[in-house]
């Protein structure tokens, strides 16, 4: 089985499950409990707060808060932020629906970040759109579709120096853990990430707050310093932890080994006429790669690759019920004749380079037998 759709979920990481499973068995006391083991389990889960403030190089005043998903945390920073109609938000069409979707309905104006011809967000055009009416602007690291990989500290950084008062967040998702990333200008107001993304269980993520938010999530029992009522899933939070530390201290090397498995992916794949990658691998993470294939509908092709027990993905997990014209590859500037054909090709820590030569052959018999087919019609 090789198994290619890392940006929908990592496998779990061994030292992650050696973890969680100890943890499952012997931190079984509730958080808030009075007695010395509610408070030792207390103490440690502020411990571990903190070391997601400090791998985020996060200055005095930033607040960090477990969720249960990213799509939780990009929900709340929208929900505390009150955006109305006579508010001016930026976004991409390109995001997460956890965050298009809840702008959307929010009812705020909506103005799409502007791209350049090679996918990247135009970051002067941008600059030169925003104004006094222009409350938010929402960013995203690394786009799960794409790959495309940007500056969001420098652009955050850019637009406070024109207009400080404009809120700035970021969907980290992609890019948590398998990029360096520094929050120290405090340009940064909020800023997302995901468990399962890294390697570690479903069921817990987190989002940092330059300050305070101004509405809580959800009220009850005043855990997360009142933002974020419910009784904290200690083992999740303990298994999160332990798989961003795991990819703090291996960053470095799977880096190079992301690089290698893209480089091979797009130098074997390219020989197929068939087969073209819109994007530049400089412009984009090397945990993604993306390409379209001509005159083959991507369903066609994940049901001969499934078969094979080869599993990738033709879009984001949260956008695989879009059926025609997709929002995301439209604002990507992908042509609309070649959204049902577009692959998407992930990587993760347990993906070795014979992974991709096996799909890479795999899926050029794939496109020969589908040639033969249609030419003997």
């Amino acid at each position: 089985m090789i198994y290619l759709d890392n940006a929908a979920s990592w496998p779990i990481l061994p030292s992650v499950m050696g973890a969680l499973n100890r943890s499952l068995e012997d931190d079984y006391a509730n958080l808030s409990a009075a007695h010395r083991m509610g408070k030792d389990l207390s103490e440690r889960v502020e411990m571990m707060r903190k070391g997601f403030i400090n791998l985020a190089n996060a200055p005095e005043g930033y607040q960090f808060y477990f969720t249960s998903s990213a799509t939780e945390s990009n929900n709340w920073v929208i929900w505390q932020m009150e955006v109305g109609p006579a508010d001016e938000v930026f976004y991409s069409r390109a995001d997460h629906p956890s965050i298009t979707v809840p702008l959307e309905k929010s009812g705020t104006r909506l103005q799409n970040i502007p791209r350049s011809v090679d996918g990247r967000i135009n970051l002067n055009q941008l600059l030169d759109k925003l104004s006094c009416d222009t409350k938010a602007v929402f960013l995203t690291w690394v786009n799960g579709q794409s790959g495309h990989l940007e500056d969001v500290a420098f652009i955050a950084q850019e637009i406070k120096r024109r207009h400080s008062e404009i809120y700035v967040h970021v969907d980290g998702v992609q890019g948590f853990g398998k990029h360096a990333i520094s929050l120290q200008g405090a340009s940064i107001d909020s800023f997302s990430l995901s468990s399962h993304k890294i390697g570690g269980p479903k069921g817990i993520a987190g989002v940092y707050f330059r300050t305070v938010p101004r509405k809580a999530l959800l009220h009850g029992g005043g855990q997360e310093n009142n933002m974020r009522a419910g009784t904290p899933p200690f083992p999740l939070i303990v298994g999160m932890y332990e798989a961003a530390q795991w990819m703090e201290k291996h960053r470095e090397k799977l880096r190079l080994q992301m690089q290698q498995l893209n480089q091979s992916v797009r130098s074997l794949l390219s020989a197929q006429r068939e087969i073209a990658f819109p994007f530049l691998a400089e412009h984009c993470s090397p945990f993604i790669a993306m390409l379209t294939v001509a005159g083959v509908p991507s369903d066609v092709l994940l049901r001969h690759l499934e078969m094979e027990q080869v599993f990738c993905s033709s879009t984001a997990a949260c956008s695989s019920k879009i059926k025609g014209l997709n929002p995301t590859f439209t604002d990507l500037g992908i042509p609309e004749d070649l959204h049902k054909n577009v692959l998407r090709l992930s990587f993760g820590w347990q993906n070795a380079l014979e992974d991709v030569k096996a799909m890479c052959l795999l899926l050029g018999g794939v496109l020969h037998t589908i040639s033969h087919l249609t030419h003997k019609r």
